[in-house]
């Protein structure tokens, strides 16, 4: 199912993850990093959930390797416009650029 929320939580985020089962997510970097100090707060690791798709900024290294440890899944930068979605988009085990 697709997950949206009308006003941005990160803790209420990552109970609807794990309410769900939720194994991927596209999203700006921003709430990449909301969903990681949400988890470092105490809040629950997100279970399943495997690939961030980071859109709309790049993806400090920083931020995606600690995303990586504090999520447990693989953080996947993309670029694209409004009227064309994703233009490019990364894959779990491609080199940082």
């Amino acid at each position: 199912p697709q997950i949206t929320q009308a006003e941005w939580d990160a803790k209420r985020a990552l109970a609807s993850l794990n309410t769900h089962g939720a194994s991927f997510v596209q999203a700006a970097t921003p709430f990449l990093t909301d969903l990681v100090k949400a988890v470092e707060d105490g809040g629950d690791m997100p279970r399943k959930l495997r690939i961030f798709v980071a859109t709309g900024a790049q993806v400090p290294r920083g931020l995606a390797e600690r995303a990586g440890r504090v999520l447990g899944a693989d953080v996947c930068g993309a670029f694209g416009t409004t009227e064309t979605c994703l233009g490019a988009l990364s894959a779990p085990g491609d080199e940082p650029a």
